[in-house]
């Protein structure tokens, strides 16, 4: 079971012509390439996508990447603008006061 999810391509997210993310190695490629992405940025990025259709809140992110810290707005500031120079900084929006959305 495990080699047969590791080869399937289903798990493999289109987030533009250059850049895919693989849900089940949890591993961001640009051009095939491998972008290092830091724990709280993978999380983060992990979790937009599970959930792709709809703004995730800050409590949301707060309990998944931060777990039991507890997150500050410019820590959470800082982790998106981080993330964003490492994929399109538009696939990411923000609604303020309601929380952030990947568009792909």
């Amino acid at each position: 079971c495990v080699s047969a999810l590791k080869e399937d391509s289903s798990n493999i997210i289109k987030l533009d012509e250059h850049f895919s993310f693989d849900m089940f190695n949890l591993t961001l490629f640009k051009n095939d390439e491998l972008v290092k992405l830091r724990a709280k940025e993978l999380d983060f990025l992990s979790l937009l996508l599970k959930n792709k259709n709809r703004y995730v809140t800050h409590s949301e992110i707060e309990n998944y990447v931060w777990r039991d810290d507890a997150m500050s707005k410019d820590a959470l500031k800082t982790l998106v603008k981080n993330l964003k120079t490492k994929i399109p900084k538009e696939l990411i929006s923000n609604q303020w006061g309601v929380g952030y959305k990947i568009d792909v």
